[in-house]
């Protein structure tokens, strides 16, 4: 896995602060060597090829997480562009040194693949402890930016059974049409696909979750990307106009 200059843009860590104050509130800091090693201890790929050392402990990032706990009780954690696919799906957060050390103690292959190949590119691995949101499926939409264009929203687990309301797809349009001028000018790159928080009071600001690379690596939601990677637009069952 290599990391070209677009997809690093991606990473947390390298947003414009301006962005950052759209995103979700959160703790971050850069892993030392010894802290990247007791986070790889777990995954296959980085243990064959680096051999860390065992250890139940790493004082440093406990001291770390502690002030992350006292600043807000409830975290997601997230790498620079992954988080761990073990805490998606089970609706609680982080909520305890113990809670970290159970994600992070198994293996998972996006975390894998990062850590190995940052590790032998000399990259800095950055680790954000993101301020918990507890959203249900339809709150997270991810909007597709090209050429600093927005070309559509989409729910952003495509393989949902139950629909948007219509309800709440206008309440979604109207969430994202305020919101896209703001966002699109801050954004580190043109062309770009966001995935946001979209609350379920429209006076509320939509906030940013993370970004993704304007390719077929990412997940075009309910749209499709044909044979030349470029991105087709589909209306699956409401025209909404944004």
């Amino acid at each position: 896995m290599t990391f070209p200059v677009t997809f690093q843009k991606t990473f947390r860590e390298n947003w414009p602060p301006e962005l950052v104050k759209l995103s979700l509130p959160a703790m971050s800091f850069a892993l030392l060597p010894h802290e990247m090693d007791f986070m790889g201890q777990w995954q296959e790929i980085y243990k064959r090829y680096y051999n860390p050392a065992f250890t139940q402990h790493c004082p440093s990032l406990d001291i770390k997480l502690e002030q992350a706990f006292s600043w807000k009780p409830e975290l997601f954690p997230r790498l620079s562009f992954c988080s761990w696919r073990s805490l998606k799906g089970t609706g609680a957060p982080c909520r305890t040194l113990q809670d970290f050390l159970s994600m992070i103690g198994k293996n998972d292959e996006r975390i894998d693949s990062y850590l190995t190949a940052a590790k032998a590119q000399f990259m800095t691995v950055c680790l954000h402890l993101l301020e918990w949101r507890n959203m249900n499926d339809f709150d997270e939409v991810r909007l597709f930016i090209r050429s600093n264009e927005l070309l559509g929203a989409s729910s952003y687990h495509e393989d949902m059974k139950s629909p948007i309301t219509l309800q709440r797809a206008r309440d979604i349009a109207f969430a994202v049409k305020s919101f896209r001028d703001l966002l699109i000018r801050h954004l580190p790159l043109e062309s770009v696909i966001v995935d946001c928080l979209i609350p379920k009071r429209t006076s509320y600001q939509p906030q940013v979750l993370e970004l993704n690379p304007f390719a077929s690596i990412s997940s075009p939601g309910h749209f499709s990307w044909d044979e030349k990677f470029d991105f087709q637009l589909r209306t699956l069952h409401h025209q909404l106009q944004l």
